[in-house]
């Protein structure tokens, strides 16, 4: 039997007014689990909303029961968000789909520049790609709320096994990728109550942006 726990925290940035992250850790009977991370483009007013919409939407379908492609789901709040009465409310997004009762068991699901990753008891592995310009890192390719999003263009990786899994916003991983080592051994070597404490010093100071991050772990009971 195994056990999933998480630890999740947002914090805003040093330089904005609003935090437009949104994250959320949903169950449904302790066997199935949703991870939804996302990140309203900060140059937009109403990103906000997006996230907010998005976010809902994800919700209830999976607590229906209404997962069988982690692309649908995207594109259905890419729908409402489209149709929705604000302007450009564009948002990124990363699923994580955990099923205990499958072999393997996750799954990621993304679109825009919001990462998945693993924990490896050596390294930090980037698991999504990110819809970002080949000529600017900074400039979206694709995110929710844009026209014209084919199912294929959406990222979905291979069903995978592991125990340690971070999902977060790019205001997390751009200050995580400068020092990999010492967020590494924060992961790997730190009990679950204690890591909002050590994140906190790493981030201080340093987080112009909103960071935003869920980190989970899988193990047996």
């Amino acid at each position: 039997m195994f056990k999933v726990s998480h630890v999740a925290e947002s914090i805003q940035g040093e330089h904005r007014t609003v935090n437009k992250d949104r994250y959320g850790f949903f169950s449904r009977d302790a066997t199935e689990f949703l991870v939804v991370m996302l990140d309203g483009v900060s140059s937009e007013a109403n990103a906000k909303h997006g996230t907010r919409m998005a976010f809902t939407l994800f919700e209830r379908e999976f607590m229906k029961g209404k997962v069988s492609d982690l692309r649908d789901l995207v594109l259905l709040a890419n729908e409402k968000l489209k149709k929705s009465k604000y302007e450009g409310p564009y948002t990124t997004a990363c699923l994580m789909h955990i099923n205990i009762e499958q072999d393997p068991w996750i799954q990621f699901c993304s679109i825009g520049d919001t990462r998945g990753y693993v924990i490896t008891p050596s390294n930090i592995i980037q698991i999504t790609e990110d819809h970002v310009s080949k000529h600017a890192k900074n400039v979206l390719t694709h995110c929710l709320g844009m026209q014209n999003i084919c199912k294929d263009e959406i990222f979905i990786s291979e069903k995978m096994h592991g125990e340690t899994f971070l999902v977060c916003t790019d205001g997390f991983y751009s200050i995580m990728e400068k020092s990999i080592p010492d967020f590494h051994s924060i992961f790997k070597n730190t009990r679950v109550n204690n890591f909002s404490k050590k994140l906190k010093n790493m981030l201080k100071g340093n987080n112009s942006d909103d960071a935003t991050y869920i980190l989970v772990r899988i193990g047996n009971v």
